[in-house]
């Protein structure tokens, strides 16, 4: 269960350096096909915090194509978790943790700036609790590592407020997610997983986070970590779920996704991407390919983003000329 003290930082070893704490939350206009997405992952053993604030228009290949980025690596870390404002100009505030949270920027050089308020929709989803998280107890999810052994929980949300990206100003009035986290987490680039979330007002949406697997170089998502929906203002666990992707240069540009709550009930949809972009700055070990997807479910329209983390030594061993498992074959032969 997700309490409001979970806001702050956690008690830990002060020895444990590889503790990590995370906050994100993605906000998006549909009609301008634009999202953004904000990072922040506090070491307060080291005293150091990462933050990444991205914003996207349309689809992107290259991240010299993309919109804006602002990643900072060496921010002091801040003495609270609930309320801080950092030397990147990124104000954070729990207001009545889970449920209600405000974001505020402005960029150092000007070029963008925005505020909003995050109200959550549902109960927030903690998938270490055996009341909400039917899955609990499946050994393989050891797989993703240690991040998602610790202290976790999603929550789908109203994000209501303003941007002002290099001169222009949009209105931000989205359904969209958010996460924290709490735990020992490596900066280890060894796995993969997908975040998925679709939202279609304040009564419906789902959630879903899978196992990644590359293989002949294809994406597939392999197995469901944890997942819920929101049906009616309830949120009610995954106890499976299906999802599947086609992609242009690791981008998903469409996907299809069958889940099946606690209660028996079929979720299905398809997404058709109206914006995308590779992602190399929310955290130095990992590469992310993310997506802005319309749904449309019984005549309804929604949208949610899907983001897809994999880290540089996973695609290494499965891309790269000396990856051991390019094209499914055996590593290759030693010089002589």
């Amino acid at each position: 269960m997700v309490k409001e003290e979970d806001a702050e930082f956690h008690e830990r070893d002060p020895k444990d350096y590889d503790w990590a704490e995370t906050r994100f939350i993605s906000f998006s206009v549909p009609e301008e096909q634009l999202f953004g997405n904000v990072y922040v992952l506090a070491r307060p053993n080291v005293g150091a915090v990462i933050s990444d604030i991205t914003i996207q228009k349309g689809f992107s290949r290259f991240p010299y194509e993309m919109d804006f980025h602002d990643p900072h690596m060496h921010l002091p870390c801040p003495p609270s978790f609930r309320k801080f404002t950092m030397r990147n100009g990124l104000s954070v505030e729990a207001v009545r943790p889970p449920y209600e949270l405000h974001y505020e920027y402005k960029h150092n050089g000007g070029n963008c700036s925005f505020e909003f308020d995050f109200t959550a929709v549902g109960e927030p989803f903690d998938c270490h609790d055996p009341k909400q998280n039917p899955l609990l107890g499946d050994a393989t999810f050891s797989g993703l590592g240690d991040q998602w052994l610790n202290g976790h929980y999603d929550v789908l949300g109203h994000v209501k407020g303003e941007l002002v990206l290099r001169g222009k100003r949009y209105k931000i009035d989205s359904y969209d997610g958010a996460d924290h986290s709490w735990g020992p987490r490596k900066e280890e680039g060894i796995r993969a997983m997908g975040w998925t979330a679709a939202a279609f007002g304040p009564d419906y949406g789902l959630h879903t986070v899978f196992h990644l697997d590359l293989r002949n170089g294809e994406v597939h998502y392999d197995k469901l970590r944890f997942g819920y929906v929101v049906d009616g203002g309830e949120t009610y666990g995954l106890v499976s779920a299906e999802l599947k992707a086609t992609r242009i240069d690791m981008i998903a540009v469409s996907n299809y996704i069958r889940a099946v709550d606690v209660r028996g009930k079929v979720h299905e949809m398809r997404g058709t991407a109206i914006a995308g972009h590779p992602q190399y700055t929310i955290n130095p070990c990992q590469a992310v390919f993310q997506t802005l997807f319309r749904y449309e479910v019984n005549g309804r329209v929604g949208y949610g983003e899907s983001a897809d983390c994999f880290g540089l030594d996973y695609l290494a061993e499965r891309m790269s000329a000396l990856g051991r498992y390019r094209a499914g074959g055996p590593a290759p032969a030693a010089k002589t």
